[in-house]
């Protein structure tokens, strides 16, 4: 009936959409379910600033690598005692711009998934994409973070809203946000060559962080109550031993890299399934 079908509409515009804007429901009660398969499409955000400077990965660890250039100048500077004063504001100065620079880009991202929402044609596709990026949250607590973490949802998320969720689950993973933020950059086998390099200058500041495997289990996917031991988020955390990120310093910055050398080598058991290398 023409009721039911109007009260499709109105459900389609709210529950799966962003509240209907204008000529909205008119357009979605002509056919609800054709309106919401059509917005079955990734969000396509703008991959630009202002300045035409491509924003993804790449730019946010030049703009950290040189805002962590200016610190260590700064440092130094600091350490050194024959350093006149005006040599010391110009440093001052430099970590200043790098830092503004880096607020530039994530107050421009932010803004930018703000009006993304706000002027869609694809509230219900939207819609998705706030849930997976509630799913998968990080927080955007460090320098580093405060770019990366709003590209999570643009370079991970995004591309396999419609896709295979352990496409999606890998991506995420994999990506610089999620690995510095659960702390897996630095992780470190013990019996991998750099673990055993460390254990043997007695080394702590290095080892296998456990947070991401835990999370990857607890939170991402099987939940608290999954039937995972802790001896799974261990293997796990092994498994994914060396999954970190390019050094600021490098001259290419790709994002993931993976570091054998980090990585703790075996055969491993997570869920009852071994896995071998």
């Amino acid at each position: 009936s023409t009721v039911n079908q109007y009260q499709q509409a109105v459900i389609a515009v709210n529950r799966f959409g962003l509240g209907a804007r204008p000529n909205e429901l008119e357009q979605a009660v002509v056919n609800p379910k054709r309106w919401l398969l059509k917005q079955m499409t990734s969000p396509q955000f703008d991959t630009r600033l202002s300045d035409n400077q491509l924003v993804n990965t790449a730019l946010a660890f030049r703009q950290f690598s040189a805002h962590r250039a200016s610190r260590v100048m700064r440092n130094k500077m600091q350490n050194d005692m024959a350093a006149n004063a005006k040599s010391a504001t110009v440093k001052k100065i430099g970590i200043a711009n790098t830092a503004k620079q880096m607020r530039q880009t994530q107050k421009q991202l932010l803004t930018d998934s703000l009006w993304q929402s706000v002027e869609t044609s694809q509230p219900f596709s939207v819609r998705l994409l706030d849930f997976f990026s509630n799913h998968f949250s990080v927080s955007s607590s460090t320098a580093q973070l405060k770019v990366l973490a709003p590209l999570l949802e643009r370079e991970a998320i995004a591309p396999h809203l419609f896709g295979r969720f352990e496409d999606m689950l890998i991506a995420v993973v994999k990506h610089p946000a999620m690995l510095l933020y659960l702390d897996n950059a630095q992780s470190t086998g013990p019996n991998s060559v750099v673990g055993r390099k460390t254990k043997a200058r007695a080394n702590k500041g290095r080892g296998l962080n456990e947070n991401l495997a835990r999370e990857i289990l607890e939170l991402h996917t099987l939940g608290v109550d999954g039937g995972y031991r802790i001896s799974d988020i261990q293997n796990l955390a092994k498994a994914i031993s060396g999954w970190s990120i390019s050094h600021p310093k490098d001259a290419k910055q790709k994002g993931f890299v993976y570091r054998e050398n980090m990585h703790e080598p075996g055969t491993r058991m997570v869920l009852g399934k071994k896995y071998t290398q």
